[in-house]
């Protein structure tokens, strides 16, 4: 929800990939999980950003367009529970490629703002997954102790 509010307030172009990067980043098993996979995903964007740009430039027609996204959507696929960062770097030209079939415009302007919104939402994961955990360790110390005294009592 901080991720909605958050998008919104900074006008980000598309609001949903900050919320969107926000969620991946919470789907780890745990702390360290969820720093690979946002490293993973800041830096797939990335390179992918710089594959897009170059798709992007070329005037492609309608048919190759459906293909790339095709192949690129199979690709991730395969790719994405093996390694998070090949996955997104077909992730990023793929998403791009599609708005492209829906707003028949130069989507240069998009590039900083789904990067911006992968790291915002990235960042904003991680903080929420550091909170979750800490208040999680903090609880399970506090069920300890009070568990412990409750076992001495009887």
């Amino acid at each position: 929800m901080i991720a909605t509010y958050l998008s919104q307030s900074i006008q980000l172009e598309n609001p949903y990939w900050m919320v969107i990067s926000t969620a991946t980043i919470l789907q780890g098993n745990n702390l360290r999980a969820m720093m690979e996979r946002n490293v993973q995903r800041i830096l797939g964007t990335f390179l992918g950003i710089g594959f897009a740009a170059f798709l992007l430039n070329i005037s492609l027609a309608l048919l190759p367009k459906i293909f790339l996204i095709s192949f690129f959507f199979v690709t991730v696929e395969f790719i994405i529970k093996h390694n998070y960062a090949i996955a997104n770097f077909f992730i990023t030209p793929m998403s791009l490629l599609l708005i492209s079939l829906a707003k028949q415009q130069f989507l240069y302007s998009l590039l900083p703002y789904r990067f911006l919104g992968i790291i915002l939402g990235g960042l904003l994961g991680l903080l929420g997954a550091w909170i979750m955990i800490t208040c999680l360790r903090f609880y399970n110390r506090t069920l300890q102790i009070h568990e412990t005294f409750d076992q001495e009592s009887e």
